[in-house]
């Protein structure tokens, strides 16, 4: 979507969006149980983009639009459900 060779899908774009924000608070989470940085993270870490960097160009290249639409919505719908989050300070969520 964001390249434009993905028609825009606004309820898609939501869910993905609420799937990954839910993986980035589930790792924050763990994360801080030790907040001491192991050796080599920042290396992984790099070399982690560097891998999925690859993988989207080369899905960009391979797929369809229609296929690669097909691919996310089966792993959105996959996703853990989005969980209630924590309460506001007047009590609702």
């Amino acid at each position: 979507m964001e390249t434009g060779k993905v028609p825009t899908d606004a309820a898609l774009r939501q869910k993905a969006n609420d799937a990954e924000i839910n993986h980035q608070n589930a790792s924050t989470t763990f994360r801080r149980l030790d907040t001491r940085q192991p050796e080599g993270e920042r290396e992984r870490l790099l070399e982690l983009a560097f891998i999925f960097g690859n993988e989207r160009d080369r899905i960009l290249k391979e797929l369809s639009p229609k296929e690669i639409v097909a691919r996310a919505k089966t792993c959105i719908e996959q996703a853990p459900p989005k969980g209630r989050g924590f309460p506001r300070p007047d009590g609702s969520f």
